[in-house]
């Protein structure tokens, strides 16, 4: 039954795929979340259940935990779905650079807004050094900052952010910047900023892929044929470029990919491991009631002000199971799961369809809507672009990416009125 109810949450996203991709109401929200749960999280988790054991460690379980997960799973594909559909879409707009011009209100705020935000880098990089943020992955040893971990990867955080917001607004609005020097030197010194602070061996590839998502959802419309595409790209990306990332970032040696064993046998494919770690964690302590979705939405607050935080529900879970190793994902259906079991799921499973539907709505909605602040647009615009971890959790673990750049953007964007100036709402 396990394989049963994990093979109808895989046919349901696999036919809702084609509907999305097919479908010019459907936007990169709901593409990007169907693409993770298909290729990272069910079919993985299918071949893991099929094969008997799991990647991490190579732990077997109960037949009546997978069962569990996968109902589960099921009831959160069901239900997803359902808030989906039931939620009124809009007809997809081109992309906002072809319908929009950028243009920043105050102009010598921005300006002054750029020049701090190059500032900030430039102290951040002194403050933690520059081989903080050229340090291979492999080569770090999250042990030798010990307390100080958590402060450092916050700072990090800060400075990619930080450092991305400034390249994409000087480039974005470089036509607000009326001097072609000042213009030149500003984009110029944050581009050198910004691949010092994002060195590539030393990013996180979910941060890269963010980069990327954020600038496509300006630029790539959502075409049938750009979606189908973006599907294809995916595929093609888990069988070579993810892999190979994550080799040139913390691996040794030559690099050596075999898919097969990779699909099976990869941690980065571990989702329904975690779920199923979940479902043992509540078996054995409880509903946590609320609590990791709380502390995840104010996950900001740090640890030293409110003792009461939880700890990420992949790590908790993890170590519950016996790992030694516990920086563990843990997908949306795990979270809603271990904070209010099985009702958690269903409830909160409709509203986040709801919630996706409404963010695809966005775009073509203020892009239609004449003049518009730039605020909601770069706030939309960051939570599709860490969608994909966002799903794959931990939720506290990433939503703080998600809350640092909005408020970089939105703040910027706030206090220079950055406005998108409505060209041509008519389109075929």
């Amino acid at each position: 039954m396990t394989a049963f109810f994990i093979s109808v949450a895989l046919i349901i996203f696999s036919f809702a795929l084609i509907y999305v991709t097919s479908n010019k109401k459907s936007g990169m929200a709901v593409l990007l979340f169907s693409i993770y749960h298909i290729f990272f999280y069910l079919l993985p988790g299918l071949i893991h259940q099929q094969q008997g054991f799991y990647p991490f460690y190579n732990l077997t379980y109960q037949a009546s935990a997978e069962l569990t997960a996968a109902i589960v799973v099921a009831l959160y594909t069901c239900f997803f779905w359902l808030g989906y559909l039931l939620t009124k879409k809009h007809r997809q707009a081109p992309s906002l650079r072809q319908t929009l011009t950028a243009e920043a209100e105050r102009r010598l705020l921005f300006v002054l807004s750029l020049i701090a935000l190059c500032l900030f880098q430039i102290a951040l990089v002194a403050l933690l050094g520059v081989d903080t943020f050229m340090t291979r992955r492999s080569e770090l040893d999250r042990e030798a900052f010990g307390q100080a971990f958590a402060a450092r990867e916050l700072m990090l955080l800060v400075a990619r952010s930080a450092s991305f917001a400034c390249l994409f607004l000087a480039v974005y609005f470089r036509k607000s910047l009326n001097n072609v020097l000042l213009r030149v030197l500003l984009i110029g010194l944050s581009t050198i900023l910004f691949f010092i602070i994002n060195y590539p061996l030393a990013l996180p590839r979910f941060v890269l892929f963010s980069y990327i998502i954020f600038v496509a959802y300006f630029y790539y419309p959502m075409t049938r044929k750009n979606k189908w595409t973006i599907v294809l790209v995916s595929i093609l990306g888990i069988t070579t470029i993810f892999p190979l990332a994550s080799h040139l970032s913390r691996g040794e040696g030559a690099f050596q990919f075999r898919f097969t064993d990779y699909y099976s046998r990869s941690g980065d494919f571990d989702g329904f491991q975690s779920t199923i770690n979940t479902v043992l964690y509540v078996r054995e302590n409880g509903l946590e009631y609320g609590h990791q979705l709380v502390s995840s939405a104010l996950a900001l607050i740090p640890r030293a002000i409110w003792q009461g935080k939880a700890r990420s529900t992949g790590e908790i879970t993890s170590a519950n199971a016996g790992y030694d190793y516990t920086n563990i994902s843990a997908p949306l259906p795990a979270e809603l799961y271990i904070d209010f079991g099985y009702l958690g799921v269903t409830l909160f499973s409709l509203l986040l369809g709801m919630l996706i539907a409404t963010i695809d709505n966005t775009s073509h909605t203020l892009t239609t809507s004449g003049s518009v602040s730039a605020s909601r647009i770069l706030a939309m615009a960051t939570v599709v672009s860490f969608l994909v971890i966002i799903s794959r959790g931990p939720l506290l673990g990433a939503i703080n990416n998600v809350y640092i750049q909005i408020l970089i953007l939105v703040g910027i964007s706030s206090i220079c009125r950055l406005q998108f100036k409505h060209e041509n709402a008519n389109y075929n």
